[in-house]
């Protein structure tokens, strides 16, 4: 029987973000490295972090996530501001 709930704490979290619209981004890796990008359509990046990410999207309906492989849906309207935390905060 597999042992699934002993994932290593090393694994990496990654951060995959594909444009499909201009839009401005700041990823921050757990807590620390900040990176500021202006994305364009056909833009894409990947970003990895031991423990978090803390997104500001200047044009949520502009850009596509994928969280460690899966895509995490619509993050809202175009021309929307969002900020959001990767994994959720679970309280």
């Amino acid at each position: 029987k597999p042992k699934e709930s002993l994932v290593p704490e090393s694994r990496q979290q990654t951060l995959e973000v594909h444009a499909h619209d201009t839009t401005w981004l700041q990823v921050i890796a757990d807590g620390t490295q900040s990176h500021e990008v202006l994305m364009k359509p056909g833009d894409s990046g990947k970003w990895v972090a031991m423990h978090s990410f803390s997104l500001k999207i200047g044009n949520a309906g502009g850009i596509t996530i994928l969280f460690n492989g899966k895509d995490i849906g619509n993050l809202g309207e175009k021309g929307q501001v969002v900020k959001m935390l990767l994994p959720a905060d679970k309280t």
